[in-house]
């Protein structure tokens, strides 16, 4: 059985200005060198910087994410981002599941899910977060001394 490539993704929320993105990215990539190459790095940065990071990060090992994404089709859904945009701009990857989304928007297990599927649809990898807190109520992950357990296999079905 192969291997899986570890994996290492960052999540800027809304930090860093498209002005600011560029030459953090280039120190990134002098850093990180040739560790790319056996870690599968996902950089996620501000909706803003999508486009500059993209230019770049073309031809590094460092892939481009998106931090989440709207699944209604249509134009007519003002501030939101589609997958086929996060495609477009030259996201591989986005994200799902922010417990801070969840909370906020009340976003639910299938709303979650709904997210994964419509990423898959046009070739983008989703991936889901599992964070610390509680939506509804429901604890999606927690720790108990060293170990750290999650319950959060209901957006995947």
């Amino acid at each position: 059985m192969p291997t899986r490539k570890p994996f290492a993704v960052a999540n800027w929320k809304m930090a860093m200005t498209i002005a600011d993105s560029p030459a953090f990215i280039r120190q990134f990539t002098d850093r990180v060198g040739p560790s790319a190459e056996h870690v599968e790095v996902v950089l996620c940065p501000p909706y803003t910087a999508l486009h500059p990071v993209a230019q770049v990060l073309a031809g590094s090992p460092v892939q481009l994410g998106g931090q989440n994404l709207f699944t209604a089709v249509g134009t007519a859904h003002t501030g939101e981002m589609s997958t086929k945009l996060l495609a477009d701009v030259g996201c591989e990857w986005v994200m799902g599941g922010h417990w801070e989304v969840r909370r906020r928007m009340l976003e639910t297990d299938r709303d979650v899910n709904e997210k994964l599927r419509a990423a898959l649809q046009v070739g983008l990898r989703p991936i889901l977060l599992v964070g610390e807190g509680t939506n509804g109520g429901v604890r999606t992950l927690w720790r108990s001394g060293s170990r750290l357990f999650s319950a959060s296999s209901r957006p995947l079905r």
